[in-house]
């Protein structure tokens, strides 16, 4: 996916070690998923990712221009489902989520902490 590889080099300049890069990877991967499935990602409505710091937390912000997407709570489906697991798999990775819809779209923002190295001192 474009979107993994375009942040992967942002996260490990941030100082973030390779496993809690690729369970971000894999958060990012699943929101993106959703934005598609839930939020109408298409060619005619993209979908931007966006990385941003402060000083104790890195947020990926996952928008979608459709203002419509409904999510369910994170919880773990059957083993035999389908479907259902993105939000439960973004809730493990990540250190908080939240999603803010409105006229001009809606945003799924993952956050991670910094690791201790990466925070200023």
């Amino acid at each position: 996916m474009e979107a993994r590889r375009r942040i992967r080099p942002e996260l490990e300049q941030l100082g973030y070690v390779e496993d809690v890069v690729d369970e971000l990877l894999v958060a990012v991967g699943e929101a993106v998923t959703n934005a598609v499935l839930y939020g109408g990602g298409s060619g005619a409505d993209p979908i931007t990712i966006t990385l941003r710091t402060d000083d104790a937390a890195c947020t990926i912000d996952v928008t979608s221009r459709s203002a419509g997407w409904t999510l369910y709570p994170p919880v773990l489906p059957a083993p035999t489902a389908e479907r259902g697991r993105g939000l439960y798999i973004i809730d493990r990775f990540t250190d908080g989520w939240e999603i803010r819809q409105g006229r001009n779209g809606s945003t799924l923002s993952l956050r991670r902490r910094l690791p201790a190295r990466a925070a200023p001192s």
